[in-house]
């Protein structure tokens, strides 16, 4: 069953989904954060069991956060999979798909419903802000 968990972890060990953008968007993150640490929502992560959590939204922020050097930022782990490399996999690429634009990211709160996730709308909720 697929859980999520909210941690807070040192955003320098975080390896986000692409490079930097929009640097203006990034300057004014990080100006931001210099000036009252993190005010946002969390970033959306995906961790297989035993591996280490994997961002799937964030790039800007998670950069932003190094650059303003924020010791931990949130981050919210999606996790509890069967074991089974194949499941965790696809669950990855549909969950990677939908938040990055490239698919119906309506979908998604119907992707983590059905593996299990008790908090699938607000997750989705989360994603397609920061996808916007």
């Amino acid at each position: 069953m697929l859980t999520t968990d909210t941690l807070h972890i040192d955003p320098a060990t975080l390896r986000p989904p692409h490079a930097v953008r929009d640097a203006a968007h990034y300057d004014a993150l990080a100006a931001s954060m210099r000036a009252g640490g993190w005010q946002g929502r969390p970033v959306l992560a995906f961790c297989a069991e035993g591996d280490v959590p994997r961002p799937l939204t964030g790039s800007h922020r998670i950069a932003a956060a190094c650059a303003a050097g924020l010791d931990t930022i949130p981050v919210v782990v999606l996790s509890g999979f069967d074991g089974s490399d194949a499941d965790e996999l696809a669950l990855y690429e549909a969950l990677d798909e939908a938040l990055r634009g490239r698919g119906d990211l309506a979908a998604l709160d119907t992707i983590l419903h059905d593996s299990g996730c008790p908090e699938a709308e607000a997750l989705a909720e989360i994603a397609a802000e920061d996808c916007v």
